[in-house]
């Protein structure tokens, strides 16, 4: 193997396919190189996860190889000044050289040894703006579970048929949903799709977007997942677990309805949150037709905000985690107003924004 590569690219492409190395086993901590046809390919595996990287290169020779990540990220990233890089694989060594400088590189896996990436059957897919579904992805990260507790909380459910397509998170405490219309995506699939994206996943590609405004494919199949752009492509195995049945928790009317200010509320919660005690508890009070937030510890002190607010319904006095509180109403930081209804104290309470009834958090209060 010998090539020419701009230096940009190569970064780049490192970049990457970086979120899928893994030092579990040592051949997880290489990534594969092929070079034909004027194109360099990089792949990098966890098993759980497999990215691979395509871009335009100088191929003098084709060829294949594979060479320990981190020693190599660290080299091409230090090569700031150069603009053109040349990789040459000779035997048991891959030669890195760029204007005055020269490497080489021992390796010591064969190329037979890097786990084969699985392939997707199902051409049909899901065509979506990439910033989209990261502006989502990152709105419903939040309320899925970092615990460990049940394989099926680690996930974001993708629930698509012909009239939309929903996705959800939760960790049995809170639950997020956003449902998009066709007109924001388009569907090639005949059947409905209902599978559990991992959470680790759904890191990962928000992660590789980044800023890239581009299209976005994703095909499915019974076990895995492939997200394709222009250059990259994500592949990930798929939870095969049931998902919680959600809809009967959803709340459609409430005993209590406030409207108010997003920006006022953040900063009443974030004020009343210095007094939380360790159950990071603050309280929600409405009396005569005002909204008051207050929390007391016995150590530090109390303090309470009251708040201009539309109120309709019985009065309530309701206790809730203040992080989870303000991670739901975080999610609608593009809102001036929102709104929340609630019910019971043993039941969910919703948060969404006046004007948009497409996104919606649900949060359980804490029971005394």
């Amino acid at each position: 193997m010998k090539l020419i590569v701009i230096r940009d690219n190569l970064k780049e492409g490192l970049n990457v396919i970086g979120y899928s190395i893994s030092n579990n086993l040592p051949i997880l901590s290489n990534f594969f190189i092929e070079a034909e046809d004027n194109k360099i390919k990089f792949i990098s595996t966890n098993l759980e996860t497999a990215i691979i990287y395509e871009t335009q290169c100088k191929v003098i020779e084709k060829g294949k190889v594979v060479i320990p990540f981190s020693k190599f990220y660290d080299l091409i990233n230090n090569l700031a000044s150069e603009e053109r890089i040349n990789l040459e694989k000779k035997q048991k060594k891959v030669e890195i050289s760029a204007g005055s400088y020269q490497a080489v590189m021992n390796i010591d896996n064969n190329v037979e040894d890097f786990p084969v990436i699985p392939q997707i059957k199902n051409k049909n897919y899901i065509e979506i703006n990439s910033l989209l579904i990261k502006d989502i992805l990152n709105k419903l990260i939040i309320s899925a579970s970092g615990q460990n507790l049940r394989p099926e909380l680690e996930t974001i459910l993708f629930n698509i048929n012909n009239e939309n397509f929903k996705l959800v998170s939760t960790d049995s405490f809170r639950l997020t949903e956003k449902t998009l219309l066709p007109s924001v995506y388009q569907n090639s699939n005949k059947e409905d799709i209902k599978c559990l994206i991992p959470l680790k996943t759904a890191q990962i590609l928000t992660s590789i977007i980044g800023s890239k405004n581009e299209s976005l494919k994703i095909y499915i199949d019974e076990n895995q997942i492939l997200f394709k752009s222009k250059n990259w492509e994500l592949i990930s195995r798929l939870i095969e677990n049931n998902y919680p049945d959600y809809s009967n928790i959803i709340p459609k009317k409430f005993k209590t309805e406030i409207s108010l200010n997003l920006n006022k509320i953040l900063e009443a919660l974030k004020l009343s949150s210095i007094f939380s005690n360790e159950s990071f508890e603050v309280g929600l009070k409405i009396k005569n037709k005002n909204l008051e937030i207050y929390s007391s510890n016995q150590i530090i002190g109390e303090n309470k905000y009251i708040l201009e607010a539309k109120v309709k319904g019985e009065e309530v006095d309701i206790n809730f985690n203040w992080k989870y509180l303000l991670d739901g109403l975080k999610i609608f930081k593009d809102s001036e107003e929102i709104f929340i209804g609630i019910n019971n104290f043993n039941q969910p309470a919703i948060i969404k924004s006046i004007n948009d009834d497409s996104l919606f958090y649900l949060l359980m209060p804490i029971v005394k």
